[in-house]
């Protein structure tokens, strides 16, 4: 996995340490569970799978230090402003360490391929179904198409009734995308990514080829 990572170091305790984390991952329970280290310091360590695309978020957490690792620009990023902010609230000095890795734009990007590909798919059919609403309407026979063609006129309503609901989740993976572009842009540059560069990536993603989308992000990096 391309791991990007994220490291907090200052004066705070590992349940100061780990009152952040569970307030950025609420399902938590409220104390620190624990182990002793190498070196006989308590540490403890956290895994996540998120459940909807598969991406990765490890942390590990022991006095004065916090560090994430993560598939996702996004997560890091997110984590990366609300700790900030708590610290910053406590009056705590915190040294701050961000070091993306590149590779893991494609990564993320294949994880969300399949869903993207689904979506697109059924976007493909709706257009095809919205083409081919004559013949179904007057009844005309469908046996000369094609078969994708044939299914679409067989199965419209279906069809109809898929990318109805399937539109929330369209939305969904755009933002991840365009999300990933932003953040990518303002943590490698510190420059806003919300710019007229953002109509361009959701136009590749209507359109979606994931290579084209993957170079567009990466474009972030330089």
């Amino acid at each position: 996995i391309p791991w990007n990572t994220l490291s907090f170091k200052g004066d705070f305790s590992i349940s100061q340490a780990h009152s952040w984390v569970s307030f950025c991952l609420p399902a938590l329970p409220p104390h620190v569970t624990s182990t002793r280290g190498g070196e006989g310091r308590e540490q403890a360590r956290l895994c996540f799978i998120n459940a909807f695309i598969g991406s990765h978020l490890l942390v590990t957490y022991e006095n004065s230090e916090l560090t994430f690792k993560s598939d996702s620009v996004t997560t890091i990023t997110i984590l990366k402003q609300v700790i900030t902010k708590h610290a910053t609230n406590l009056g705590l000095k915190v040294r701050i360490a961000t070091d993306l890795n590149r590779d893991s734009v494609p990564h993320f990007l294949r994880l969300l391929d399949p869903k993207m590909q689904t979506q697109f798919q059924r976007s493909r059919q709706m257009q095809l179904a919205r083409a081919m609403s004559e013949i179904a309407e007057f009844g005309d026979d469908a046996s000369y198409l094609d078969p994708e063609l044939q299914y679409v006129v067989e199965n419209r309503e279906a069809i109809k009734e898929a990318f109805d609901e399937s539109k929330r989740v369209l939305e969904i993976l755009y933002g991840m995308v365009t999300d990933l572009y932003i953040d990518a842009k303002q943590q490698t540059s510190g420059q806003s990514g919300a710019s007229a560069q953002v109509p361009l990536l959701i136009q590749l993603l209507k359109e979606y080829r994931m290579d084209a989308v993957a170079d567009f992000v990466l474009k972030a990096f330089r």
